[in-house]
């Protein structure tokens, strides 16, 4: 059920207003919303991070469509240069070391490399037991001391001043076991010692950027992903890194968390040397090698170019404060479904009270400006909290900060057609039929339709339904003379057909095509080619541009071809049969911004002739489904959070004139969608 409804009064236009094709997303508007019942809003989303570069979901889909990494690159970062570089060191910040003090394991080989040159360190203490730490701690403003810990007691003993501010240890094999505040144990290539920074006992790893790598690309990108995907994150982070160090003006490049770039070392130890997790993968490490030393550059030498980089775009890069990080569609974030690219969130009214405590009980959500790009007009710049005690204005990050929210993409879940599929006559006595699907249960129910546009007490007939987000009824495609449904199954994107009995039940499935789920609408509008096969509309998630899959005999499709643009302007359309008496279905779509409903006739081949709104205040409605039959064709339309979710049927006559409603009846919000 949708929540957070805009909110209009039923207004019917005096005089239709004539719009140009192809229809344009309306003037920029405030984006008002209230709570549900329970004072909670619903956000859809798209997009997981800043949005700005490197995709790494997009990146993921372009290397399934063969994209090598150097094209995926030169995507995400047009204009930059692919070059060379040497191994040189990187200084990282360490979150994971001890405050005031850096303790490592001791070991064979172990040195401590300082300002007076290295100082080997034994394996036996003074008091001829073994070395178990050593640790590093400030003495003063200007120099560090040298302690160690052996079998023989529990206490640290001194062993050397080291004058100066930093200190580092080097085993020979390598590596360095830092001792962490829980006494578990991080193992690090390089060098692992204290520097001080501004005025602070700091830990640093000091590594070969190329090994600093080899745990930095497994922690930012799965290595079960493709090699071309992971070549990309793999010259992306070392750029990005190269960048850091190039610009930090300090003796420390970098840190080890999602400030920076994600770092973990190269394994990690219990307090017995038990290990339990290692952070570096072939796969990764294969990449790193194929890659070696390339960067991306604007200029000359060291000119390195900015390389941000994010878990996802939701389908359009975020503009940055370079020219190579531009705003423009993507086409590879999406090819790979997942939550990354689009989601949903419920921000409760609790948590917008702990977060603006002054507005009191919140009341009103207003989107006050938004990107310009992509759905909904692109990432949101502002946004006013209204409530009981007053309002505060704050910006599109903040927001997503306050509520954990994975991008500044969404908007308030608005009407939906839930179905988007005509109310058909599945009993054969000329009376439209529905079905609904129970939103908790997954349980499909049928509503025999009556003479007078209500529906007879359902019954169940089918369970599993949950599986599908969209559910639509296109006509009879088997030819048996019962209307069948199309179903799209949300995780895998998979479009399936049901071959339905005049009693509602299915009486076969199959699959009739693959890739759905980079379509956000569909719309089954019957026959449009006038082929006699019925076909589907459908609208782009990334442009908005509205797609005819034009029916085939068997129940597939030809390959979509674009009919329209600009339909990311609305947030529902349906089919209500021909009401212009042209012979072909027409579409009702619904302007997101302000309610209005938008006619528009097809033409041959399922073109979009022209657009005339028809109606306005249609924002208050969740769920919007059409029919078309012997009563005539209509609109039905569900009122959320009136006694249970109030059904209205409303009479759509010639020219898309929308005539009074009759009461359906109530009850209807426990369905997810109706067809």
């Amino acid at each position: 059920m949708v929540v957070g409804r805009l909110t209009r009064a039923l207004v019917v236009l005096v005089a239709s207003i004539a719009l140009l094709l192809p229809l344009s997303g309306p003037a920029a508007a405030d984006e008002t919303a209230v709570p549900d019942a329970g004072g909670n809003f619903e956000l859809w989303g798209h997009g997981y991070g800043h949005g700005r570069g490197l995709s790494q979901w997009g990146a993921r889909g372009a290397a399934s469509l063969g994209q090598s990494s150097a094209q995926i690159l030169g995507f995400y970062y047009p204009g930059t240069i692919l070059t060379g570089q040497p191994d040189e060191p990187i200084v990282v910040r360490l979150s994971t070391g001890r405050s005031g003090e850096v303790v490592v394991d001791g070991e064979p080989g172990l040195v401590l490399r300082w300002g007076g040159g290295d100082l080997p360190l034994p394996t036996v203490s003074p008091r001829g037991s073994a070395v178990l730490s050593w640790r590093l701690v400030r003495q003063g403003s200007s120099d560090l001391v040298l302690d160690y810990v052996d079998a023989s007691r529990a206490t640290w003993e001194r062993y050397s001043l080291v004058p100066g501010v930093w200190g580092t240890f080097y085993a020979a094999d390598g590596a360095v076991r830092l001792v962490r505040p829980s006494y578990d144990r991080r193992e690090y290539r390089g060098g692992v010692g204290a520097t001080v920074d501004k005025g602070a006992l700091v830990t640093v790893n000091i590594v070969p950027l190329e090994s600093y790598l080899l745990s930095v690309v497994p922690a930012e990108m799965p290595s079960s992903w493709p090699a071309a995907a992971l070549g990309a994150q793999a010259v992306a982070a070392r750029t990005y890194a190269s960048h850091q160090r190039q610009n930090a003006g300090g003796q420390i490049d970098t840190c080890d968390t999602t400030a920076c770039q994600v770092y973990s070392g190269r394994a990690s130890y219990t307090m017995n040397g038990t290990l339990t997790a290692t952070h570096e993968a072939a796969a990764t490490t294969a990449a790193i090698a194929a890659t070696s030393g390339n960067v991306l550059i604007t200029g000359g030498p060291r000119s390195y170019a900015f390389t941000q980089f994010s878990a996802a775009n939701g389908g359009w890069t975020a503009a940055g404060s370079f020219p190579y990080l531009s705003a423009r569609p993507d086409p590879y974030d999406g090819v790979v479904p997942s939550t990354a690219n689009a989601w949903t969130a419920v921000v409760s009214s609790a948590s917008v009270r702990s977060a603006y405590p002054t507005v009191g009980t919140p009341t009103r959500l207003t989107v006050l400006g938004r990107s310009g790009n992509g759905r909904w007009g692109g990432r949101v710049t502002q946004v006013r909290v209204e409530g009981t005690a007053g309002s505060v204005t704050v910006t599109g990050d903040a927001f997503r900060s306050a509520f954990g929210l994975r991008s500044t993409w969404w908007a308030v879940a608005g009407g939906t057609q839930g179905s988007g599929g005509v109310v058909a006559d599945v009993t054969g006595d000329g009376v439209p039929d529905a079905y609904g699907r129970d939103a908790t249960s997954g349980t499909l129910s049928f509503y025999p339709g009556r003479a007078d546009g209500t529906f007879s007490p359902p019954r169940v007939v089918g369970s599993g339904w949950g599986m599908h987000d969209w559910i639509g009824s296109p006509g009879d495609v088997d030819k048996d003379g019962v209307p069948d449904l199309y179903a799209r199954e949300r995780s895998t994107g998979t479009l399936w057909l049901y071959g339905q009995a005049r009693d509602g039940r299915s009486t076969s499935r199959r699959a009739v095509g693959t890739g759905w789920h980079t379509v956000d609408m569909i719309v089954a509008a019957g026959d449009v080619t006038g082929d006699g096969r019925p076909d589907l509309y459908a609208r782009t998630t990334m442009l908005g541009d509205l797609l005819l899959y034009a029916g085939r005999a068997d129940g597939t499709f030809d390959p979509p071809r674009t009919v329209n643009s600009g339909w990311h302007a609305l947030d529902a359309v349906v089919s209500v049969g021909d009401v212009t008496g042209d012979g072909r279905p027409d579409l009702l779509g619904r302007l997101r911004s302000n309610g209005s409903l938008v006619l528009y006739r097809t033409g041959p081949g399922g073109t979009i002739l022209d657009a005339k709104v028809v109606n306005s205040g249609w924002g208050g409605f969740d769920l919007l489904a059409g029919s078309a039959g012997s009563g005539g064709s209509a609109l039905l339309a569900r009122e959320p959070g009136t006694s249970g979710g109030l059904l209205r049927r409303y009479p759509v006559g010639p020219g898309g004139t929308i005539l009074p409603a009759g009461l359906v009846g109530s009850g209807w919000d426990l369905h997810s969608a109706i067809s």
